[in-house]
């Protein structure tokens, strides 16, 4: 029964969903009302309840009980509208009705973020929302303006700077139709037909598998925005394969982890946070997707080369030839599931809406997928792929309006203003304490929190601290903070895709979270470069990005054969500490210091090449 109920909800919200955004004028608030109506109706089927003393068939009922009371609530906020758009604030009445559908939203809204995520996001929403209350009663600098319980939820439900802010609206009007794109390639068949066609010439390198892995989960995981499932999906075949051919269980489910997790910040679709970006700097799309493409490259860049001197460590061969599929036959079989994805890239750097590249992007996806049999999006694959959107959805929309109902509190109390006085008040004059300080809020908000809702919580508190006080550009700084506040997929305690990887490849999770700290160092220290050579973003002056990347390249891989202990052979003790104050160098000192520094590595470099030659000739 609940699955059938499961079904029901999540097809009527995939067709409501696309209708309202594209065919029915309503509002953009009531479509976001409406969004989170369906996503907490979902989420109440979909999670039940857990009271082992209550039947299943109470639980049932009382599930359906909160999802249509929900549903009631959007719609007499859809009713209403015309009123509530011209309500001003602690000034126009606020009825009993609006009070009580009001409340009922703040509330539903808690336990399903709670049902989906958890005590940490749910509990920081208590934490914020008793500030307010306590605020008037704090002395000193944490003191806050009055406020009375109605008035807190009249911000949260009747203004866009609380439950229906920013982050919501960015759910309801891009994120969806997104999410329903990807899930679409998905049930096609794209993973298998995108798998065989990474495999195709990226087996044939030293190290295979691990390098599909860190190729196709990366890829993959632009698309989908999951990182966890995409680790269950594309670790379930990559993993093996890697123990297969000789790496450690603990390296081959840390360099899954941290690939999975990289499709968060691989442009164009950064797992569709590049629409909530997009809307919190006021910047477009195109600019974004340039300013993310070196940041991207680099951290792949640190991976790779970790990966390439694992496998030269330990003399891991490729793929034989005979197990690799064809490249010509896989792009052959799977070309007609790409070609979506070409289009909605290009229709997003030519400056068309999102919601119209979805929407031509799933037109010709459907139309494509019926060249071949097994690919064909028919009546049973859509509904399927209403189910999936509505599961991954009835996550992002709980987070992003949770996620607001704290920013109300920060916003409404000052607070904001308050831990931007004591960060720069902290650091002085230094650039580099001020940035540690946000990389360090960053990450440890982003242990608890799923990488949107850090993100938001994270950019409004510490973006403006960039920007106005270290003179940072705004791209620069919310990057920066969605870096760090992503890095938590992979490194403990949280670590989810650890986590997961760490099932597949028969490892213990923080061993592989460990491991995975250091194969994802270019989470840590690519953000960095944002601040000091901000050329990697925008490409300008091309002659400093020119003087810059080479550099910073060669810093990146210094830092990759540190932490695996290996150049052309094992590096000593000597050799790695001199390379650790290279690196430094590299990234992070002026032009002329850094090509001096290319000269030393060449040497060092060549020195190591040596050793292993004569090493070689003894024995």
């Amino acid at each position: 029964m609940r699955k059938i109920v499961l079904s029901a909800v999540a097809v009527v919200w995939a067709v409501t969903q696309i209708f309202t955004l594209y065919f029915v004028n309503l509002e953009a608030l009531q479509i976001v009302s409406l969004h989170l109506g369906f996503a907490l109706a979902l989420t109440f089927i979909y999670i039940p309840m857990k009271i082992s003393l209550l039947h299943n068939r109470f639980k049932l009922v009382m599930d359906l009980v909160l999802s249509f009371t929900i549903l009631l609530t959007s719609i007499y906020f859809i009713i209403e509208y015309d009123r509530i758009r011209n309500h001003m604030m602690f000034v126009s009445p606020f009825t009993s009705v609006d009070l009580i559908a009001g409340g009922i939203t703040l509330l539903l809204t808690l336990e399903a973020t709670r049902r989906v995520l958890g005590w940490p996001l749910t509990t920081l929403a208590f934490i914020s929302i008793s500030y307010l209350l306590a605020g008037p009663y704090i002395p000193g600098v944490f003191h806050s303006r009055p406020i009375t319980i109605s008035q807190i939820i009249e911000y949260n439900y009747f203004t866009t700077s609380g439950l229906f802010g920013i982050a919501l609206q960015t759910s309801a009007t891009y994120v969806y139709v997104f999410v329903f794109f990807a899930s679409l390639l998905n049930i096609s068949g794209l993973g298998p037909k995108f798998m065989d066609i990474i495999i195709s010439f990226a087996g044939k390198w030293r190290g295979g598998p691990a390098k599909v892995s860190v190729l196709s989960s990366g890829l993959f995981g632009m698309i989908t925005g999951s990182p966890s499932s995409n680790v269950a999906f594309t670790g379930s075949f990559t993993i093996p394969l890697m123990k297969k051919i000789g790496f450690k269980p603990v390296f081959a489910g840390a360099v899954e982890s941290v690939s999975s997790s990289a499709g968060m910040i691989t442009p164009p679709l950064m797992g569709t946070a590049i629409f909530l970006i997009a809307q919190f700097t006021q910047v477009g799309i195109g600019t974004i997707v340039i300013a993310a493409i070196i940041p991207a490259i680099l951290y792949f860049f640190a991976l790779f080369i970790q990966v390439d001197l694992e496998s030269r460590k330990y003399n891991i061969k490729p793929l034989d030839a005979k197990d690799l599929p064809k490249f010509k036959k896989s792009l052959q079989e799977g070309w007609h599931l790409l070609v979506p994805i070409g289009v909605i890239i290009v229709m997003l750097l030519k400056g068309y809406s999102p919601q119209l590249s979805a929407v031509v992007s799933i037109i010709i996806a459907i139309i494509l997928s019926y060249f071949k049999k097994e690919s064909r999006l028919d009546i049973k694959k859509l509904i399927e792929a209403s189910i999936d959107t509505g599961k991954t959805m009835t996550l992002i929309a709980t987070a992003t309006a949770t996620a607001g109902i704290i920013i109300a509190s920060i916003t409404y109390s000052g607070l904001e203003f308050k831990l931007t006085s004591f960060l720069v008040t902290a650091a002085g004059d230094s650039l580099l304490l001020l940035t540690v300080f946000t990389a360090i809020l960053s990450f440890i908000l982003g242990m608890g929190l799923p990488v949107l809702p850090a993100y938001i919580i994270v950019s409004l508190i510490t973006a403006p601290i960039l920007v106005e006080s270290a003179g940072v550009s705004v791209i620069s700084a919310h990057l920066f903070a969605f870096y760090f506040a992503m890095m938590s997929f992979y490194t403990p305690p949280v670590a989810p895709t650890s986590f997961v990887a760490a099932g597949i490849a028969g490892a213990g999770p923080f061993r592989v979270g460990w491991q995975s700290m250091k194969l994802g160092i270019g989470g840590c220290i690519v953000p960095f470069l944002f601040i000091y050579h901000p050329s990697i973003l925008t490409f300008t002056p091309l002659s400093q990005f020119l003087l810059t990347i080479i550099p910073v390249g060669i810093g990146i891989f210094v830092i990759a054969a540190v932490l695996s202990g290996h150049l052309k052979q094992k590096l000593s003790l000597v050799e790695s500490s001199f390379l650790c104050i290279l690196s430094s160098l590299l990234l992070f000192a002026n032009t002329y210091i850094q090509w001096i520094s290319i000269v030393f590595f060449l040497l060092m470099y060549k020195y190591n090449a040596i050793k292993k030659v004569k090493e070689t000739v003894e024995k």
